[in-house]
């Protein structure tokens, strides 16, 4: 018996049956509600090919090629709110050399191991959270025990305190900085209790961090609240800023906005 996919293919379906065995009488049966598990594709090239689709009938595994589908017209459209256009023409070779370029960034080796897997997953054949604990590569993304980060204008210390309570130690090191030697000297004081990992620079973050102290990439993280919008320069501040992080990684910062009406009038005739 040979099963085709549509009514269409009658004619197609009666032709093989009788290539099959011509001697023996052909009968088409109508078929309703029957879900095919597995098929096996004879493709032009008499490759043999099986696919399952077990799997379809989850939720969750139906929603996401609509998912995907929504986001690429959303990008075509330009449309779309993180993603650019341009991605769209980037080719297989160019993915490949940011993967090699960056063998130990967490979240690049996380989405080729899942890309790679993803027909598997589809069709249930595979089970993407095995694929994910590969390695350590889900682990790995949640990871910040070794990571370094530097605090912009720290100032009075209340964001490191917050930041230092949350984090509980796991972090490798951090470096608090701010413009004043006054503030830095009283947060000695107030952070004793983390001196071992906790180092003091002064910093102008409207000069070059690299000739402050700061080594050029060096950051995992940089984390600033309610500084840079005092700079005279937010263009050439946020230069600064990017030469202090490594590739790829992140930075953290808390800013008023112009509706703060209480804030606007009190702090909006200061310089900056």
């Amino acid at each position: 018996m040979g099963l085709f996919p549509t009514s269409g293919y009658m004619a197609m379906a009666i032709q093989a049956a009788m290539e099959i065995n011509g001697s023996r009488p052909v009968r088409l049966i109508e078929i309703r509600d029957f879900a095919i598990p597995s098929a096996l594709t004879i493709e032009e090239n008499n490759q043999m090919r099986v696919s399952s689709t077990a799997g379809l009938h989850a939720t969750h595994v139906q929603a996401f090629p609509n998912a995907s589908k929504e986001i690429l017209y959303e990008n075509k459209e330009g449309k779309h709110l993180t993603a650019q256009r341009e991605w769209l023409d980037h080719t297989e070779e160019l993915i490949l050399e940011y993967k090699h370029r960056y063998p130990e960034q967490a979240d690049i080796k996380l989405i080729h191991a899942v890309a790679e897997n993803l027909v598997g997953v589809m069709a249930s054949d595979t089970q993407l959270l095995e694929v994910m604990l590969v390695d350590n590569m889900l682990s790995n993304l949640y990871i910040i025990s070794a990571s370094e980060h530097v605090e912009i204008g720290a100032g009075t210390g209340a964001t490191t305190h917050s930041v230092l309570h949350a984090i509980r130690g796991d972090y490798g090191r951090s470096t608090y900085t701010d413009i004043s030697a006054r503030f830095i000297e009283a947060a000695k004081k107030l952070f004793k209790a983390h001196s071992k990992r906790l180092d003091y620079k002064a910093i102008n973050i409207e000069n070059d961090p690299v000739g402050q102290g700061i080594p050029s990439g060096g950051q995992d993280i940089v984390l600033t609240a309610y500084v840079l919008h005092a700079t005279r320069n937010l263009k050439e501040t946020m230069a600064n800023v990017r030469k202090s992080l490594k590739s790829c990684r992140y930075l953290i910062m808390v800013e008023v906005m112009g509706h703060y009406l209480q804030m606007m009038f009190l702090m909006g005739r200061l310089p900056g």
